[in-house]
């Protein structure tokens, strides 16, 4: 029996003795890798946010009877690890040794991965990574001068920490494949899974299109604190569509301020609604209300929301960001930025034929993302991983 850690960037709140996700990362993930047979513990490594303003609720719950948590604190930021690369090594060395972990798994991209990575090799400690999304989009389009001159430092690190593993699991089939390939074992399995896909899912979308309709509605889902996610890129194109009868709604927490601002530049105050954070069950409640689902974002991986919205039958218009491409029909991919062709994807989706086809066939194609398939590719991926001796 031996420990395994888990590793990345990723933000946690420490709260009456528990420890939440700011993200997807709760305690049902932590399930894909620990085998109470030949594991005592699991080990996260993260950061610690301390924003007392987080919202905390039991979707976001992370720990379970099996995990232990080791969060840095100080490091809130790429260039704070990277000055303190040598004290931050130091802990995580001595927190493998001292923890028994004989089994590291790295999500990338993430500086605090990438040290773990170095700090297993001087250990001889086997290690995987999990490829979950393009280093260099991410950082590009951050939306900040750092992040630019960023991207290309980073990129080259993670593309030669994945080159050189032994173990790589991609949440794309092919794209990101191309973009960062491993010379190790691989396998594909995206993050989302789907749990609930029955033919009157699309009957039901089916009904709702072909019903008369005063509003049309428009959805996405995408965090606001950063520009990644395209919505000034949505809010452009309801611009360009002139339509009294369409109204874009988004759901995702940060702030507002400045996407009202352009909506009120472009007079469509009345046309863009912010919803805020949604649970998982409000979510697909709200998927099953609106019209056209958009992702026009600047970087993904294999995107969650997405994959949940054609799994509620929904026709969608997308970026060429990630692994968007790898979803949806090519006529409804738009390259990054371009609005002008989002505003033409979405007035082609505003016709009743093509709203019942697209959603036909988004419809099939999640069913590639079925819990239980994908379950099956990770347990033989981790299997071998974490028994290898």
């Amino acid at each position: 029996m031996f420990n395994i850690a888990f590793i990345h960037d990723h933000y946690f709140v420490e709260y009456e003795n528990n420890t939440y996700t700011t993200g997807s990362l709760n305690k049902n993930v932590w399930k894909r890798y620990f085998n109470p047979n030949y594991h005592n513990k699991l080990y996260v490594f993260g950061r610690k946010n301390n924003n007392s303003n987080v919202e905390i609720h039991d979707s976001l719950l992370s720990n379970d009877y099996f995990t232990d948590f080791i969060l840095f604190e100080k490091y809130n930021t790429p260039l704070k690890i990277i000055k303190n690369k040598k004290i931050i090594k130091l802990k995580i060395k001595n927190e493998l040794i001292n923890k028994n972990i004989q089994k590291i798994i790295v999500r990338l991209p993430s500086e605090l991965g990438l040290l773990a990575l170095q700090v297993a090799k001087e250990l001889n400690i086997n290690a995987a990574v999990e490829v979950v999304g393009c280093t260099w989009d991410g950082l590009w389009n951050h939306g900040s001068l750092k992040g630019k001159l960023y991207a290309p430092f980073m990129t080259y690190r993670v593309k030669k920490a994945i080159s050189e593993a032994s173990y790589a699991i991609y949440v794309t089939n092919y794209i990101l494949q191309k973009k960062y390939p491993c010379d190790g074992i691989t396998a594909s399995a995206s993050n989302v899974e789907i749990t609930e896909i029955n033919s009157n899912i699309l009957s039901k979308r089916v009904n709702k299109i072909i019903d008369e309709k005063i509003l049309i509605r428009i959805g996405l889902i995408g965090t606001l604190k950063t520009n990644v996610k395209g919505i000034d890129i949505a809010i452009k194109a309801l611009s360009e569509l002139d339509m009294n009868n369409v109204v874009l709604e988004v759901v995702g927490g940060g702030c507002q301020k400045r996407y009202l601002d352009l909506a009120i530049s472009l007079n469509l105050e009345d046309k863009v609604i912010f919803h805020g954070t949604k649970s998982r069950e409000e979510i697909f409640n709200w998927l099953d209300n609106i019209d056209i689902y958009i992702q026009p974002s600047f970087q993904e991986g294999l995107p969650r929301a997405t994959i949940e919205a054609m799994s509620r039958a929904l026709p969608i218009a997308a970026s060429n960001a990630g692994g968007l491409p790898e979803l949806i029909n090519e006529k409804l991919i738009h390259n990054k930025y371009d609005f002008r062709k989002l505003s033409l994807d979405i007035k082609y989706l505003l016709d009743e034929n093509n709203q019942i086809n697209h959603s036909a066939e988004n419809f099939e194609t999640s069913k590639r993302y079925d819990k239980r398939n994908l379950d099956i590719v990770r347990q033989s991926f981790w299997s071998a991983f974490l028994n290898e001796k």
